[in-house]
């Protein structure tokens, strides 16, 4: 995954796995592209500066 053009880092790539492994229980599995790495955007919580 971090070989890839649309990651930024490691950081990146951790930010995603938590981010996907929280949310995969409850989320639909009609709508589990959403959760792919080219379609998923981070949470507004993890773009944002402390």
């Amino acid at each position: 995954m971090t070989t890839s053009p649309s990651w930024q880092g490691i950081p990146r790539a951790r930010i995603y796995l938590k981010d996907v492994l929280e949310r995969l229980p409850l989320h639909p599995n009609h709508r589990i592209d959403e959760l792919l790495p080219h379609r998923w955007y981070a949470p507004e919580s993890a773009t944002t500066a402390p």
